[in-house]
């Protein structure tokens, strides 16, 4: 007969006291913050995983998703020049380079000079780039939408504040080189 789990609990804690089960030795606060961190990382990792999976269905990689997403909202303002873009993702101007190159090959972009940059070009999303951009994301979308509704609202909103101020902190306590 298998006993329920406060029983369960109470037969537990009694061979602790007897001495044949041993308790876990308690962790210090730094081996708490330790696996608190590294639980963090790998559930951020595992996040961008899940949207590099989307991107890859879409034949895009994560990095290209995000370029695309900006250039989907900055085209109705008359799009974005690459630096703005590299600054905004936090991401090399090579690889926005690479990434808005793709898109042009593509027949997704069309460049024109920046009107607050003479030596830049604003691209922005032509018919087809916002097309495919509008189809991807309506996609995006509906996962998304299913995702958070699957999370209390409450929980979500935590989150949120709980990783922005995690990144604030992580971002002052780098050493400056």
């Amino acid at each position: 007969m298998r006993h329920g789990a406060h029983t369960q609990g109470l037969w537990r804690r009694r061979r602790i006291a007897q001495g044949s089960l041993r308790r876990k030795p308690a962790r210090n606060a730094a081996e708490n913050y330790a696996a608190a961190t590294l639980e963090l990382s790998r559930v951020m990792l595992g996040a961008m995983a899940s949207y590099e999976r989307f991107a890859k269905m879409h034949g895009l990689t994560y990095n290209a998703l995000l370029v695309l997403m900006l250039l989907y909202h900055a085209t109705p303002q008359g799009g974005s020049t690459q630096q703005t873009i590299s600054k905004s993702l936090s991401l090399p101007k090579q690889t926005v380079g690479s990434i808005l190159g793709g898109f042009k090959k593509k027949g997704y972009t069309i460049e024109k000079p920046s009107p607050t940059d003479a030596r830049a070009k604003a691209v922005s999303l032509n018919d087809e780039g916002m097309e495919k951009a509008a189809t991807v994301f309506a996609k995006l979308n509906a996962a998304e939408t299913a995702a958070t509704l699957a999370v209390d609202l409450d929980d979500l909103q935590t989150a949120v504040k709980v990783m922005r101020d995690y990144a604030d902190a992580f971002e002052k306590g780098m050493p400056q080189s």
